[in-house]
C-alpha cells in the first residue's frame, strides 16, 4: 500500500510539473503592420490625421481563449487611468484561432478627445479618450513592426498613444521615434523622455 501510494504521489508531481512546464514554454508572438496597403488609401489616411495598424497574434492555445485589451492613461508620469477597453469574455467571444489578426484605428475626434477602433474577426469596439488640445499625437508601435515574443501569461504592449519628444538641447524639434529607438518600456516614457501625457493599450489572455 505504501509502494502503491509513493507511486502514485510520484505520477501527480510528474504531471503536475510537466503540465507547469508546458505552460511555461508556450509562447506568444505579435507584429504590426502600419497603414493600408493602397497607396492611395495611406496618403488620404495621413491627409486626414488617421493612424492605423494590423496586429498578428499567434499560439498555440489562443483559440479557446478569452482577451483583454487594457489602457492606462499617463500624465505627468504617473498612471491617472486604468480602463479595460476590450473584453472578449463579456460578450462570450474566444479568439476562436490560433493565430489571427486585429485592426486599431484611431483620430482625433475633437481638440481634447481622440476616438478608436479596435476590430476583430467577430466583432469591433469604439472608444473615446481624453487628450490634450492639441494634433500632435500619434499612435505608435513600441517594438517598431518586428516580431516581439510573450510567455503565454504575461501581458502583451500592443500601442502606445504619445505626444512627441522635445529634445531640450535642439528647442523646437520633435521626435516620435526617439521614444522606442532606445528599448525604453513605455512605462517610462513620461519619466525619461518627459512626455507630458500618453495612453498605453496592452493585452491580456486568458
Amino acid at each position: 500500500m505504501l509502494i502503491r501510494l509513493v507511486s502514485l504521489c510520484c505520477f501527480f508531481f510528474v504531471s503536475f510539473n510537466y503540465m507547469g512546464l508546458a505552460q511555461e514554454q508556450e509562447k506568444i508572438t505579435i507584429s504590426s503592420e502600419y497603414g493600408p496597403k493602397s497607396q492611395e488609401l495611406l496618403d488620404y489616411y495621413r491627409f486626414q490625421g488617421v493612424d492605423y495598424f494590423k496586429m498578428k497574434i499567434k499560439g498555440s492555445t489562443l483559440a479557446e481563449k478569452k482577451f483583454m485589451i487594457i489602457s492606462k492613461e499617463y500624465w505627468n508620469s504617473k498612471v491617472s487611468k486604468i480602463d479595460t477597453s476590450v473584453n472578449s469574455g463579456r460578450m462570450g467571444i474566444k479568439a476562436g484561432t490560433n493565430e489571427f489578426e486585429m485592426t486599431v484605428i484611431s483620430k482625433k475626434e475633437n481638440k481634447d478627445s481622440a476616438k478608436f477602433m479596435f476590430s476583430f474577426p467577430r466583432f469591433l469596439t469604439t472608444k473615446y479618450f481624453r487628450t490634450m488640445p492639441t494634433d500632435s499625437y500619434s499612435l505608435r508601435d513600441p517594438f517598431n513592426g518586428k516580431e516581439y515574443e510573450y510567455k503565454a501569461n504575461e501581458t502583451i504592449m500592443l500601442l502606445v498613444l504619445s505626444l512627441p519628444y522635445k529634445d531640450p538641447k535642439n528647442p523646437g524639434w520633435t521626435s516620435y521615434c526617439e521614444l522606442s529607438s532606445k528599448g525604453v518600456p513605455p512605462s517610462e516614457w513620461g519619466e525619461k523622455y518627459g512626455i507630458e501625457h500618453y495612453i498605453t493599450f496592452e493585452m491580456k489572455f486568458y
